[in-house]
């Protein structure tokens, strides 16, 4: 029987079509593949010819809810939505917990990232190796300081503390650690203030799933980390570019825009987006993605707005158009790009 490796995520698409990529790969290689995310990824994660084993959807369920937007929108609120949402995602929480052990109980090797941190110390429990993965830089450097902190270099003590800031998240797992042993008789020994983005590095491979040239090793990680670049995938051949893009594309160059799951000051990031557009004068298609970024109600003429789309359709002919373009326009704008996918401001969809 092939060995049963089993992928962790939860997320938005961004955090899942990365391990469908993954997942596919290792079946192709001979391995018994499942991919434990929330149900509603079951259509998308069937397309890649896996198994979903449903975990974390009622807690995926949540992050549309008040006390999350509170969180989002900052200020007092932020402070004074914390026992919301601490209520909201308790029952969730548990639930979690619990499918999670049960799926490690059936593998040989798991593979999870920081937000199943704890999928780490289960299959530590049960003797089971694991890998661990990062879609963006989080391991702790006194290069720079995290990207809540805009990635600037605020000196090396500043920089190191600042990777110490999800710690705060840490007491939403407490009541959850407790539901946890009621619900299966083992106890979650995760520590009082683990950090997600560092929990099990040091018993886990890790895996930097970026590009090194958006992000080099700065040679002082804590942990041996191995950086793999950015996995990605082409579109199935029946897919297709929904009508209304490909009317917008034949009108002429188009960059895309893309937050992703990004949900904080999301009026704010799209009136810069906005502004620049209507400064720089081209045009642009912008998905708003799990971020909330609402269209203005006198959309230009120049500005497209869609839903998830695949990029490796659209990227490809984005920078065909441009590359073209920069030639006639005798080099003046930025240089090409090497990679089609690296030509976009882009996060997850």
């Amino acid at each position: 029987m092939p060995s049963r490796i089993s992928i962790f995520t939860l997320g938005s698409r961004g955090d899942t079509q990365p391990f469908c990529v993954l997942g596919r790969a290792l079946q192709h290689a001979g391995y018994d593949v499942t991919l434990c995310a929330p149900e509603p990824y079951r259509p998308f994660v069937e397309s890649f010819g896996l198994k979903l084993q449903p975990v974390g959807t009622h807690l995926a369920g949540i992050k549309d809810s008040e006390a999350m937007n509170a969180l989002v929108r900052g200020g007092a609120d932020r402070f004074l939505s914390l026992p919301a949402f601490f209520r909201e995602a308790r029952g969730g929480l548990v639930d979690f917990l619990a499918e999670c052990w049960h799926a490690v109980e059936d593998s040989d090797l798991v593979v999870f990232i920081p937000t199943t941190f704890f999928v780490a110390e289960l299959a530590r429990t049960r003797g089971i190796p694991s890998v661990r993965v990062a879609l963006q830089p989080m391991f702790p450097t006194a290069k720079h300081a995290t990207a809540l902190f805009g990635s600037s270099d605020r000196g090396a003590l500043i920089n190191k503390l600042s990777y110490e800031i999800p710690r705060i998240a840490a007491p939403i797992l407490w009541p959850g650690s407790l539901g946890f042993k009621a619900a299966t008789g083992e106890r979650l020994n995760v520590g009082v203030l683990p950090n997600p983005m560092t929990f099990g590095a040091s018993d886990s491979l890790n895996l930097m799933a970026y590009s090194a040239a958006l992000f080099p090793d700065p040679g002082d990680w804590p942990f041996d980390a191995r950086i793999t670049g950015a996995w990605f995938s082409d579109a199935e051949p029946h897919y297709t570019l929904s009508a209304e893009i490909e009317e917008f594309l034949v009108k002429g160059p188009a960059i895309y825009i893309g937050f992703g799951s990004l949900k904080w000051h999301s009026k704010q990031s799209a009136s810069a987006v906005f502004d620049a557009i209507a400064q720089w004068g081209g045009r642009a298609l912008i998905t708003a993605g799990w971020g909330g970024l609402q269209p203005p109600e006198d959309m230009p003429e120049n500005i497209m707005f869609t839903g998830p789309v695949h990029h490796s359709l659209l990227f490809p002919r984005d920078c065909a158009r441009a590359s073209r373009r920069r030639r006639n326009d005798g080099g003046r704008t930025s240089p090409r790009a090497t990679d089609p996918r690296s030509s976009a401001i882009h996060g997850s969809v």
